[in-house]
C-alpha cells in the first residue's frame, strides 16, 4: 500500500490545509534537544569570550572605552547636551571676537585714517568674524591664534631690528628682556585662547555628569518628544565630553603630577614652550582612558622623584653633622613626611581608579549589560513567588511585556546604533567576528534544525559542524551580501553627490537623479528583503546545501512572492516562540531562585566587607566583590560563572526556538512557492568503493529521508518483534 503524500498548505486554489502548519508547534521539542541547546550555549559563550577579549585588547592598544551613561546620548540627553555645547561655542565665538583690535589688524591712525576710522574698521571685522565663525569654534580659535601670532611676530621683529641698531650694552639688555617677554606672552596668550575649547568641553562634561546622576536618582526625566541627535551631533557631543573629562583630570592632577602651569624656557636661545600641563592636555585630548593611565604613572614618578630628592638633600646636608641623635631625629621626621607623601599618592591613585571604574567600561561589556537587562525582563514577566525580581511585584503583565519589548529594542536596535556611532572602528572589527561565530556554530545548529524538522533525524553535532565548515563562506556571506550591496550603492550615490559641488556638473547630477532614485529603490528592496527574509538564509543553506547567492534568491523570492503567507507564518511563529520563551525563562528563574533561597537559608556566618558584616552567601553575590577575602573572591567568581551559564542558557533557548520556527517558516514557504515536499532535504552521498562509477560527493542530491536506527533515536520506543 503506497504512502499518502504530505498534505500541502493548499489542496486547491483558495483553500488552506492548516494541518501542515502544525510543524511550527514541533519547534519547542526541536529547540530543547540537549545537543542543540549545548551547541547554542557554546555559541553564546564563544561570543562572550570574543567580546571580553576584544575589550581587553582594545583597551590595551589605547582604544576609546565606553563611557557610562553614553547610551543615553542616543536620545533627548544627547540633544540637550548638544544644545549646551552649541550655545557655549557661540558665546565663545563672541568672546573671541572681542580680542580683535587695531593691534591684531595692524591698524594705526594716520593722516588718511583717523582713530574713528580705525574703530569702525575693527568693528566691521568683528561683525564679519562673528557671522563667519558662529557655528565653527575651531575655525574661530585658529583665526584668532593666527592673528595673535602675526601680531606678536611683528613686534618681535621690530624689537630685533632695534636690537641690531642699538649700540649701548644697557639698551641691548633692555631690548633682549622685552623680546623674551614678548615671546613668553605670545605663548601664554595663544595657550589661553586655545584653552577656550577645553573650557567649553569641561562645561559639557559637568552637565553630562549632573544629568547622568539625575537620571540614576530619578531627579531628571528625559523628554520623550525629542528625536535622537544626528550622527554628527552625537559624535561632536561625545568628543566634547571626553575632552572635558581630560581637561578636568589635568586641572585636578597637575600638582601631584608636578606639571607646571607656566611657560618654560626650552633652551638658552630664547625659545619658549607651552606649560607642561597644557602639553599634557593637548597630548591626550579626547582619550580619557589613556589620560587616566598617564596621570597615575606621572603621579608615581613625580612622588618617587620628590622622595629621592628629599633623601639626597638630607644626606648632603647631614654628611658633616656630628650630632648623630639630631640627625636620626631629623631622619625620622623625614621618613614620616615620606610616608605622608606615599599615603597621599595612594589615595589620589585610588580616587583616579574609582573615577575610571565608574565612568568607563568595555564596549562589548556595555552592550552585554543590555542583554542582561533583556534576560532579567524575560525572567520577570511572570511574578516570582520565591524571590522578588527587579520588576515590582504589583506591576501588571502588560507593563512587564512592555518593559521586555523596550529591553529587546535597546539590545537589538539602540545598542548596535550606539556602537556604530560612538565606536565605529571597534564595531567594524567586532561584527565580522560575531558573524564568523554565527556562521560556524550557527550554521551547524541550522543544519541540525533542518534535518530534525524534515526527516526527524537527530544528526550528531560533529557531523553538523563539518557541514558548516564546508559551507562557512556561504553562511558568512549570506547576511553580509545585501548589506555590502547597499553600502556599495550608497558610496556610488555619495560620489555622484560630490559632482554637484562643481558648477555645470550639478546640472548633470540633477538630470541623472533618476539613477539615484533607481538605486534607492534597489537599496530599499534589499533592506526589506534582509529584514523579512534574513532569518530564512541559514535554514535555506542548511536545507538545500546551497551557496549564499542561491539562499538569498530563495529567501527574497519566497518573501516577495508570498508576502501575506509569510506575514501569517511569522506572526504565528513569533506568538508561539514568545509563549515558549516566557515558559522557559520562568522555569529557569524558578530553578535559580529555589537553589539560591535554600542554599542561603543554610548559611549563618557573616563576612565583613568595608567594615560592615553581612551574610557570607549574600556577600558572594554582591556586584563589587573586589574587597572580599581571597577564598570568598574565588567562591564568588565560581558562583558568578554558574549564574552566567544559567542566563546564557536562556539566550541559547531563544536562539534555538527562533531558528527552529524560522526553519519551519522557510519549509512552508518553499512548499507553497515551489511545491517542494516538507521532508525533502539535501544529503551528501558518501563515496562508494566498488568498481562502478563513483558519484561526486559534492553533488547535491535530493533523497527520501532514511529510517533512523534505535541508536539514532534513543527517545523512540523499541518495536515488539513478536508484534
Amino acid at each position: 500500500m503506497s504512502q499518502s503524500p504530505n498534505l500541502a498548505p493548499h489542496d486547491r486554489e483558495g483553500s488552506i490545509n492548516w494541518a501542515s502548519f502544525s510543524g511550527i508547534f514541533r519547534s519547542f521539542r526541536i529547540a530543547t534537544h540537549p545537543y542543540k541547546l549545548g551547541l547554542a550555549l557554546l555559541m553564546v559563550i564563544a561570543i562572550f569570550l570574543a567580546g571580553t577579549i576584544m575589550d581587553g585588547l582594545w583597551r590595551g592598544i589605547g582604544g576609546r572605552a565606553a563611557i557610562e551613561g553614553g547610551l543615553k546620548l542616543q536620545g533627548p540627553m544627547g540633544v540637550g547636551l548638544h544644545e549646551v555645547l552649541v550655545n557655549a561655542e557661540r558665546a565663545a565665538v563672541n568672546r573671541l571676537s572681542n580680542r580683535i583690535n587695531a593691534d591684531l589688524l595692524n591698524l594705526t591712525p594716520s593722516e588718511t585714517r583717523t582713530q574713528a576710522d580705525v574703530n569702525r574698521e575693527v568693528e566691521s571685522v568683528r561683525e564679519s568674524f562673528q557671522e563667519r565663525y558662529r557655528d565653527d569654534l575651531d575655525g574661530a580659535i585658529a583665526n584668532i591664534v593666527e592673528r595673535t601670532s602675526r601680531s606678536f611676530d611683528r613686534r618681535i621683529t621690530e624689537a630685533e631690528q632695534e636690537l641690531a641698531a642699538e649700540e649701548s650694552e644697557s639698551g641691548k639688555l633692555a631690548i633682549r628682556d622685552r623680546i623674551n617677554n614678548l615671546r613668553s606672552n605670545k605663548i601664554r596668550t595663544i595657550e589661553t585662547i586655545r584653552m577656550t575649547r577645553y573650557e567649553i568641553d569641561a562645561l559639557v562634561f559637568e552637565r553630562f555628569m549632573d544629568t547622568r546622576e539625575g537620571l540614576a536618582e530619578g531627579r531628571i526625566a528625559l523628554r520623550e518628544d525629542t528625536g535622537p541627535p544626528t550622527t554628527r551631533q552625537f559624535r561632536r557631543t561625545l568628543r566634547s565630553i571626553h575632552r572635558g573629562m581630560v581637561a578636568g583630570l589635568t586641572d585636578e592632577a597637575s600638582e601631584p603630577m608636578g606639571l607646571s602651569q607656566q611657560p618654560e624656557r626650552a633652551d638658552g636661545n630664547g625659545a619658549w614652550q607651552h606649560s607642561t600641563a597644557f602639553s599634557f592636555l593637548e597630548r591626550y585630548d579626547s582619550r580619557p582612558v589613556a589620560a587616566i593611565g598617564a596621570v597615575k604613572s606621572n603621579i608615581r614618578s613625580n612622588i618617587a622623584k620628590t622622595i629621592a630628592d628629599m633623601r639626597k638633600e638630607f644626606e648632603e646636608e647631614n654628611k658633616e653633622r656630628e650630632d648623630r641623635e639630631a640627625v636620626e631625629r631629623d631622619r625620622k621626621a623625614m621618613e614620616e613626611r615620606i610616608e605622608t607623601l606615599e599615603a597621599q599618592r595612594d589615595d589620589f591613585i585610588r580616587q583616579i581608579d574609582t573615577v575610571g571604574r565608574e565612568l568607563f567600561t568595555g564596549i562589548f561589556a556595555t552592550w552585554l549589560e543590555m542583554g542582561g537587562v533583556v534576560v532579567d525582563r524575560l525572567m520577570g514577566i511572570i511574578p516570582n513567588p520565591i524571590m522578588p525580581s527587579t520588576i515590582p511585584p504589583d506591576t501588571a503583565i502588560t507593563e512587564r511585556i512592555g518593559l521586555m519589548i523596550t529591553a529587546l529594542r535597546d539590545f537589538f536596535v539602540t545598542g548596535p546604533q550606539w556602537m556604530l556611532r560612538a565606536h565605529t572602528v571597534y564595531t567594524i572589527i567586532f561584527l565580522p567576528l560575531v558573524l564568523a561565530i554565527f556562521a560556524f556554530l550557527g550554521g551547524a545548529l541550522a543544519r541540525m534544525m533542518a534535518l530534525h524538522a524534515t526527516c526527524n533525524e537527530r544528526v550528531a553535532a560533529m557531523d553538523a559542524i563539518l557541514f558548516s565548515k564546508d559551507r562557512f563562506l556561504s553562511f558568512f556571506l549570506a547576511p553580509a551580501i545585501p548589506i555590502l550591496l547597499v553600502l556599495g550603492m550608497g558610496v556610488l550615490l555619495m560620489l555622484l553627490g560630490l559632482l554637484a559641488n562643481v558648477p555645470v556638473l550639478d546640472i548633470l547630477v540633477a538630470v541623472g537623479f533618476v539613477l539615484a532614485l533607481l538605486a534607492g529603490f534597489l537599496m530599499a528592496l534589499l533592506l526589506i528583503g534582509l529584514a523579512g527574509g534574513g532569518p530564512m538564509l541559514y535554514p535555506a543553506i542548511a536545507t538545500e546545501g546551497t551557496d549564499a547567492f542561491d539562499a538569498i534568491a530563495r529567501a527574497f523570492n519566497y518573501l516577495f512572492s508570498r508576502p501575506w503567507r509569510w506575514l501569517g507564518l511569522v506572526l504565528l511563529s513569533v506568538f508561539y516562540a514568545g509563549i515558549t520563551i516566557i515558559f522557559v525563562t520562568w522555569l529557569l528563574t524558578l530553578t535559580r531562585d529555589l537553589a539560591l533561597y535554600f542554599v542561603a537559608s543554610g548559611v549563618f556566618r557573616g563576612l565583613e566587607v568595608d567594615g560592615t558584616a553581612i551574610n557570607r552567601f549574600d556577600a558572594l553575590r554582591t556586584d563589587d566583590w573586589t574587597d572580599l577575602p581571597a577564598t570568598a573572591m574565588v567562591a564568588s567568581a565560581a558562583l558568578r560563572v554558574w549564574l552566567f551559564v544559567l542566563q546564557a542558557l536562556v539566550i541559547a533557548f531563544v536562539i534555538n526556538i527562533l531558528m527552529a520556527t524560522q526553519t519551519w517558516v522557510y519549509l512552508l514557504l518553499r512548499q507553497a512557492a515551489d511545491g517542494t515536499e516538507l521532508d525533502e532535504v539535501f544529503h551528501e552521498e558518501p563515496a562508494t568503493t566498488n568498481s562502478g562509477p563513483t558519484p561526486d560527493a559534492s553533488t547535491p542530491d535530493k533523497v527520501e529521508p532514511t529510517k533512523e536506527t534505535d541508536a539514532q533515536q534513543p527517545d523512540k520506543p523499541e518495536e515488539n518483534p513478536a508484534g
